[in-house]
Formats: C-alpha cells, sequence, structure tokens
C-alpha cells in the first residue's frame, strides 16, 4: 500500500489536515459552480459554508486512508453528494423545486411553510439524469485535479529545494597547483655538456702542472 503523497515533510497530523480541507474545499466549490451552471443561481452562502464545514471533517477523516486515490475520490464524492443534498433540503433542488415553485404561484401566496417541504420532496424523488451527469462529470473533474495539484506541487517543491540548494551551498577552495620541480637539464646543464662534449666547457682555475 502507497501513503498518501506527503512532499512537503509535514507532520503526519498536519497534512492530514491540509489534504482533507483542501479536498473538500475544491470539491464543494467545483460542485456549487457546476450547479450554478444548471439552475442558473449561486448556492446560498450559509449552505456553502455548512456543507464545507462537514465536508472538510469528512475528508480529513478520509486522508488517514493508505490509499491516496480511494481518499481522494471518497472524499470528493462525499463532498458533492452532501453539497446536492442540502440544496435539495433547502429547495435549490433540480428541475422538481422549479415545477413546485411555478405551481404554487399560479395557486397564490401560499405559506413559506407549506411549499418548503412540498419542494424537498418533490426534489430528492425527481432527481434528475442531467443533475447526476453534471455531479458525476465535476466529481471527475475535481479527482484529476487534485491529482494534476498534487504532481505540480511535487515538481514546485523539489525546484525550490534544488535553487535554495544551489544559492545556499558556499563554494569551496579552489585547489592550487603545487609548484613542479625544475627538470635536472635545465638546473644543471653545464655538468652534463662537460661530461658529454669535455673540449667545450671553459674551466676556470690554476694552471695544471706540466710533468718535468
Amino acid at each position: 500500500m502507497v501513503p498518501t503523497p506527503n512532499p512537503w515533510g509535514l507532520p503526519e497530523r498536519t497534512h492530514r489536515l491540509l489534504r482533507g480541507w483542501g479536498v473538500a474545499s475544491v470539491a464543494v466549490f467545483v460542485g456549487a459552480g457546476s450547479h450554478a451552471v444548471l439552475t442558473g443561481h449561486l448556492p446560498h452562502p450559509l449552505i456553502l459554508g455548512l456543507c464545507w464545514s462537514l465536508s472538510g471533517m469528512l475528508c480529513v477523516l478520509l486522508a488517514g486512508l493508505r490509499l491516496p486515490r480511494l481518499s481522494t475520490g471518497l472524499g470528493v464524492l462525499g463532498s458533492q453528494a452532501g453539497l446536492h443534498t442540502l440544496l435539495t433540503l433547502a429547495g435549490h433542488g433540480g428541475v422538481g423545486t422549479g415545477a413546485v415553485a411555478a405551481h404554487a404561484g399560479h395557486h397564490g401566496a401560499a405559506p413559506l411553510g407549506s411549499v418548503q417541504p412540498a419542494a424537498s420532496a418533490d426534489a430528492v424523488h425527481q432527481l434528475s439524469p442531467l443533475m447526476v451527469a453534471v455531479h458525476a462529470l465535476a466529481a471527475v473533474l475535481t479527482i484529476l485535479a487534485i491529482r494534476r495539484g498534487d504532481a505540480a506541487l511535487a515538481g514546485l517543491l523539489r525546484a525550490v529545494r534544488l535553487g535554495l540548494r544551489r544559492l545556499l551551498t558556499l563554494p569551496g577552495p579552489v585547489p592550487t597547483p603545487a609548484p613542479r620541480p625544475r627538470p635536472l637539464i635545465l638546473s644543471c646543464p653545464a655538468v652534463l655538456v662537460s661530461r658529454i662534449r669535455p673540449g667545450t666547457v671553459d674551466t676556470r682555475g690554476p694552471p695544471l702542472a706540466l710533468p718535468a
């Protein structure tokens, strides 16, 4: 089994917190964006905050799994399923909610308490296939984005470490070549030449005594 990627070398608990909340943030806000594209309106900030809090705790728990792909996939699916459930219960579901609201508008001003449960129940029981497809596509894109983000962060960390290592490494002493000894043929030319050609060397000193 492969542990959860931790390229930053953080403590295990800190890494689980950061990864869990990161996965939850990406999953919730990508799901909210896809929901807004489909329905034409953004979810209420209170709903997003509640879903983000619940999804963060769920993803932190799942980050402890030793299979990173499984934990990421379950976290994304759980976050987007929780977001859709909260939006449905709040009356911001799919096609069923709009139908109930229009029906209530045709019959005059009805009490909010009577329209809201009907809208929620209708949206729960009549989940549109388009909504399911949009959430599934958003989940797949979220998982791919998180995996690409992990690879990008790991590459960035390697580049930063390499750059810091080159900047902080002190240059070592430059080795100086040792003086080479002079060759013997250059230091004693007269002696060598006198041995090879004795008649060509001018010797100085007292004259030699001739035999009588």
